[in-house]
C-alpha cells in the first residue's frame, strides 16, 4: 500500500532506497502477487522500462483505434504526433510533439478511445484522469464533442450544392452503421444533425430527394420504408443510450428476436413471444406496438421461420 501511494503521489521523479536487489527475491519460493510485484518493481528501477516483466497472456496486438485516425489527420497538415502513448493500460491517444524539441511534446489529446473504455466508471473515466493529470501541474481543459451540432448546419447548408457529395456520404454512413432504419427515423437524424427545422420546407424536401437517391437500398414492409445496405438477420436489442421506437423496427429485426425468444424459453405461447419481444427491444407494450409485432410474427409463419402449433405454442 505504501509503495502505491509512493508511485501515485511522484510528480517528477522517485528514489527508490532498499536494502535487497529485485534479483534476491525467488519467486519459485512464493505464489504471493504483492511479492512479485515489488520483485518486478525493483527491476524497473534498477533497469528501467526494458525490464518490466510482461505475461505472455496479457500481449495483444495494440490497434490505433480514433488515436490512430486523428494523430493522422493532424501529421496530413504537418503536424508532428504520436498516438498510443504511454507504458501501462492508460494510453495518452495522441501526443504532439514540440517542433523545437523532437524529444518533448506540447499536448496531449485524450478521446473516449478503447483504453478508457475499459475503466468502468464514468468517474474514472472522465473525472480522475482530468484530476490527476491537473495535480501533476498539467492544464487539462475538458471539452466534449458529442452530440454537437455541425458547424456549417442550417437549412443554407443543406440547399448549397457544394456540399451535395457531403450530405450523401453522411446519409450512407448512417445507413451502414444502423442498417436497417425506417425512412422517419432517419430524417429525423439528418435533421438534428444538420440542425434544420421541420418547417424550413425546402431543406427537408431537398433531404429527401437526397433519400430517393438511395432507392437501391430501400425495402418497404406494411406501409413502412426501411433503408437497409444489407439482409436483416440479426435484432439490435436495446442499450442504455437510446430508445428505440418498435413500430419503426424492420419486421425481420422482429423475427430474429421473436426466433431468440423461442430458442431462449421453450413452450412459450404467441402472446408470451410478443412480450419477450418488446423486453428485448426495451419498450412499452402498447396497442400500436404489438400490432406491429404480431404483423411481424405473421410474415415469419408465412416465411416458415416461425412455427405456430395448434396450442398457440410458437416455435422455430
Amino acid at each position: 500500500k505504501r509503495l502505491n501511494v509512493a508511485v501515485t503521489r511522484a510528480r517528477n521523479e522517485m528514489k527508490v532506497f532498499s536494502g535487497i536487489t529485485g534479483n534476491m527475491i525467488d519467486l519459485n519460493r512464493t505464489d504471493s502477487k504483492g511479492v512479485a510485484g515489488l520483485k518486478a518493481f525493483l527491476e524497473y528501477a534498477e533497469r528501467g522500462r526494458e525490464m518490466l516483466a510482461i505475461a505472455s497472456s496479457d500481449i495483444s496486438s495494440a490497434t490505433g483505434g480514433i488515436g490512430e485516425l486523428v494523430a493522422a489527420e493532424l501529421k496530413d497538415k504537418g503536424i508532428m504526433c504520436d498516438y498510443n502513448l504511454g507504458v501501462s493500460d492508460f494510453k495518452i491517444d495522441v501526443a504532439v510533439v514540440d517542433p523545437r524539441n523532437k524529444d518533448k511534446y506540447i499536448l496531449a489529446v485524450i478521446c473516449d478511445s478503447e483504453s478508457s473504455c475499459k475503466l468502468k466508471g464514468v468517474k474514472d473515466r472522465v473525472a480522475m484522469q482530468t484530476k490527476i493529470l491537473i495535480t501533476a501541474r498539467y492544464r487539462a481543459p475538458y471539452k466534449s464533442y458529442y452530440a454537437k451540432p455541425m458547424a456549417k448546419a442550417g437549412a443554407e447548408f443543406v440547399l448549397d450544392f457544394v456540399n451535395e457529395e457531403k450530405i450523401r456520404n453522411r446519409i450512407r454512413d448512417i445507413i451502414q452503421t444502423e442498417s436497417p432504419i425506417e425512412s422517419s427515423v432517419l430524417m429525423d437524424k439528418l435533421l438534428v444533425m444538420y440542425n434544420v427545422p421541420k418547417t424550413a420546407k425546402r431543406a427537408v424536401t431537398t433531404l429527401s430527394q437526397y433519400l430517393d437517391e438511395f432507392a437501391s437500398m430501400k425495402q418497404e414492409h406494411f406501409g413502412k420504408v426501411f433503408f437497409a445496405d444489407k439482409p436483416v438477420e440479426t435484432f439490435r436489442p436495446s442499450d442504455t443510450r437510446t430508445q428505440r421506437d418498435i413500430t419503426k423496427v424492420h419486421p425481420e429485426e422482429i423475427i430474429a428476436a421473436a426466433r431468440c425468444a423461442v430458442e431462449t424459453g421453450l413452450n412459450m405461447r404467441r402472446a408470451d413471444v410478443v412480450k419477450e419481444v418488446v423486453n428485448l427491444f426495451g419498450g412499452k407494450r402498447t396497442k400500436a406496438v404489438t400490432e406491429w409485432i404480431e404483423k411481424a410474427l405473421d410474415l415469419g409463419i408465412a416465411e416458415n421461420r416461425l412455427m405456430l402449433t395448434v396450442d398457440d405454442i410458437m416455435t422455430t
